[in-house]
């Protein structure tokens, strides 16, 4: 029989093995029997070992310790995470051309509860396990790595290191959600979780129970057709799972019921308990009966008063218009359903009037939404407010024509009286970098420009409305043309914590001008609004934006100790057709930036040529009214 002989001689990067060849299969398999796993052996580059037959030489000492620097998860865990040990030192060389190696030290790892998946080594010197699927949840994990787990330096673990993580519990809610009223009789409790229960767990812990008398309710539980089935659950994913209790008799009306998920509940993967109990109270629906009326906070858009009728379950909405009636009977069809759950009928005060009594008649044939017929048919009554204090009158931006007369129109109901405010204004006083065609603008104007008010009265007819017109015509130019500002203010009344109060800006005139402008040339033409007719001799001035002063500067500028005076970039006079052609060069005046400022305004950005013409036909240019 020749003698077997194998030498194994190891390099820094390669493991070189050399089995010459064997008599028969059966001693080529008894040697590959004897050698493996090498667990025992140290790779080195300076070292080769020579097994003959069976003999092997001694496996050499330990050089020390074998530290573990980290390891993890540790814990409760939220989402998917990696299982990961870290060694100081290389457990394998960078290379290998044997397994043999990696798997004898593989063999020292193991976690359990077992799962689909398998440990390896990541780099050299850690070591992962990668699940086929997604960690279950609900589970306690257990990590081991046994003793005797030697690294390339034969450093060795002297006992075996264990730790444990778990992954998290299920998330259960139970429909009806807890506090629930005006629970249907015929219900089907829903119980839904993230991951899939275990049934019969689920059956033996769950009850559900009369509160008030502690009976116990029986019912059938259900698993839901559209769970996937737990074998297809690959783990911590947002799957929902669905499971019905379907009690095995109508619920008593008006009866408060609680469903319980005792602590200890398994679900179908994991092996931890649900440490705390899921509990839901609700009660079923009461009879419909009427309750009583009332009336709603603040004041209505009409009236003071906001009635409503209430029920103990809500109202069906086709029922309440056959089987409601109001008297004396009122133009339009008053009741309305309240928001989605609310089980009060709302009355339209719109539709009602001030001061009056009506009675309110409920059929027997009135129905809820569970079909129930009303139990206490009859009537009630209702007493109605006075009308709600209004005051109304032109706001905002307004031009008119000499067509039209520069008088205010206001109405107020149940307001005798109203402050006002009118201020002149010339044409320097309506240069801003705000434009004065907005109505938060004219507020903010008014806010500014402080002068004493004056009171007008309001003379208000039997019905409590009263109408007036404020003639501006002596703020105007001799010409009767020119600009006003104006705010009218209510004094303090019922319904309202402030003062109702409007403001606004009229231009009387009789020009209205077209402008189009270009980087090199502009074109301005103005005609009467009246006739369509061209105005000749009519003289034109444009301000540069950037020269003009804010709003929060309307009184300085209104005042004789304000600023100097703003000037024009460009002035010029209508020829006999309403034109006024700018040239390059007048455009150039009003549109080119200041080598001191080269933004237009702080919403454009800086130039890149300081000789750049730049124009915007919106905001530059130009200033309102004219």
């Amino acid at each position: 029989m020749k003698k077997v002989v194998c030498i194994i001689s190891i390099t820094a990067f390669v493991l070189l093995a050399l089995l010459t060849s064997c008599d028969n299969q059966k001693k080529q398999n008894d040697l590959l029997t004897q050698i493996e796993p090498p667990a025992g052996i140290v790779e080195n580059p300076d070292t080769s070992w020579t097994f003959s037959g069976s003999d092997t030489t001694a496996i050499p000492p330990s050089a020390g310790e074998l530290e573990i620097i980290s390891h993890g998860p540790e814990g409760e865990t939220q989402g998917q995470v990696q299982i990961k040990i870290e060694f100081p030192r290389p457990l394998i060389p960078l290379t290998t051309l044997s397994d043999a190696r990696r798997d004898a030290v593989l063999r020292h790892f193991t976690l359990e509860p077992r799962i689909e998946g398998r440990f390896r080594i990541l780099g050299t010197s850690a070591v992962v396990f990668e699940p086929v699927h997604s960690l279950p949840m609900a589970t306690d994990f257990t990590v081991t790595v046994t003793r005797g787990l030697r690294d390339l330096e034969n450093y060795q673990l002297p006992e075996d290191f264990s730790w444990t993580f778990s992954t998290p519990l299920p998330d259960i809610r139970i429909t009806p959600s807890n506090s629930s009223t005006g629970v249907d009789i015929k219900t089907v409790i829903q119980v839904r979780s993230s991951t899939a229960l275990d049934m019969e767990s689920l059956k033996e812990k769950t009850s559900l129970t009369e509160t008030t008398t502690g009976k116990k309710v029986d019912f059938e539980l259900m698993e839901s057709d559209k769970n996937i089935s737990p074998e297809q659950d690959i783990g911590m994913q947002r799957v929902v799972y669905d499971y019905f209790l379907k009690p095995a008799n109508v619920l008593r009306k008006d009866t408060p019921y609680i469903v319980k998920i005792e602590a200890g509940l398994m679900t179908y993967r994991g092996n931890r308990p649900l440490p705390q109990p899921v509990i839901s109270n609700f009660r079923t629906f009461p009879p419909f009966r009427f309750k009583d009326t009332g009336f709603g906070q603040g004041c209505g858009g009409h009236l003071t008063t906001r009635p409503y009728l209430s029920f103990t379950t809500r109202p069906e909405q086709e029922s309440i218009k056959e089987n409601i009636l109001i008297k004396p009977e009122t133009e339009e069809f008053p009741f309305y359903l309240y928001g989605y759950g609310a089980n009060d009928i709302g009355i339209n005060d719109y539709t009602l009037e001030p001061n009056t009594t009506y009675t309110i008649i409920f059929k027997e044939n009135l129905k809820d939404t569970y079909g129930q017929n009303l139990e206490n048919p009859g009537e009630t009554t209702i007493v109605t407010g006075d009308l709600t204090p209004k005051m109304w009158g032109p706001q905002g931006y307004q031009i008119i024509t000499p067509n039209i007369e520069p008088k205010l129109g206001i109405k107020t109901v149940r307001i005798p009286s109203a402050f006002y405010r009118v201020i002149a204004l010339k044409p320097e006083h309506i240069l801003f970098r705000e434009r004065l065609d907005y109505y938060y603008s004219i507020n903010k104007f008014m806010e500014n420009i402080r002068i004493p008010e004056k009171k007008e009265d309001i003379q208000l007819n039997e019905e409590g409305i009263g109408k007036t017109f404020f003639d501006l015509s002596p703020y105007l130019n001799k010409d009767n043309f020119g600009a006003v500002a104006y705010s009218f203010k209510s004094p303090v009344v019922e319904c309202y914590e402030k003062p109702i109060e409007f403001n606004g800006l009229l231009l009387r005139t009789n020009l209205g001008i077209f402008t189009q402008f270009h980087p090199t040339a502009g074109i301005i033409k103005v005609n009467q609004l009246t006739d369509g007719l061209p105005v000749a001799g009519t003289k034109i001035r444009l301000y540069r934006e950037d020269d003009l002063p804010r709003l929060d500067k309307a009184r300085d500028l209104m005042s004789e100790t304000g600023p100097p005076k703003i000037q024009a970039c460009f002035e010029g006079v209508t020829d006999e057709n309403g034109l006024l052609v700018m040239t390059p060069e007048q455009m150039a005046s009003c549109t080119k930036r200041r080598a001191t400022n080269k933004a237009i305004n702080e919403l454009l950005p800086p130039e890149m040529d300081p000789d750049d013409i730049m124009y915007n036909r919106e905001r530059f240019g130009f200033a309102e009214p004219p």
